[in-house]
């Protein structure tokens, strides 16, 4: 079976667990954070400040990746991505950033593990929001998200897939 062949025969619980391959391979990679499904009855999603990245892309598929974690986590994120303790002042500053990073290595790296090597993608700028706890609720509560977690702190990532170009 060939790529196109192989990506045409994918649903979205396929591609939501590459995705979710693929975050656990760039958190551990890139931030030495080992990642871990969250288990059902999990109670991670707990009152917080939560900061949400967002990268669209378009190619052979045409969609976007969100990823939603504890601000807390951010700095963490940057604390291991930059080398310092997560007291040092630069992290909190580099915190949305370490999260648009990590979305933005994420994405490259889901679209190659959906697709292959041999697509071209076009992907936009990461933004990057506050969101509420409602929010996280409501994105969890979707079949194209699923929840993850380092340690008791969760990370909610959401694939959109608007079009799948054959």
């Amino acid at each position: 079976m060939n790529q196109t062949e192989k990506r045409n025969n994918m649903n979205y619980e396929q591609l939501v667990k590459i995705l979710s391959d693929s975050l656990m391979e760039i958190m551990e990679a890139m931030a030495f954070m080992f990642v871990t499904p969250a288990q059902k009855g999990d109670t991670l999603l707990v009152d917080g400040n939560y900061l949400q990245s967002r990268i669209e892309f378009w190619g052979e598929l045409d969609g976007s990746i969100q990823m939603s974690m504890e601000e807390a986590l951010c700095i963490e994120l940057a604390s291991n991505i930059l080398g310092v303790e997560p007291q040092d002042p630069d992290c909190a500053n580099k915190a949305k950033d370490a999260l648009k990073e990590t979305v933005n290595t994420v994405c490259g790296r889901f679209l190659t593990n959906a697709v292959g090597n041999e697509p071209l993608f076009k992907l936009s700028t990461p933004t990057i929001r506050s969101i509420t706890l409602e929010q996280m609720k409501e994105i969890y509560a979707n079949e194209h998200s699923c929840l993850l977690a380092v340690e008791q702190h969760p990370i909610l990532i959401e694939l959109i897939i608007n079009k799948v170009h054959t």
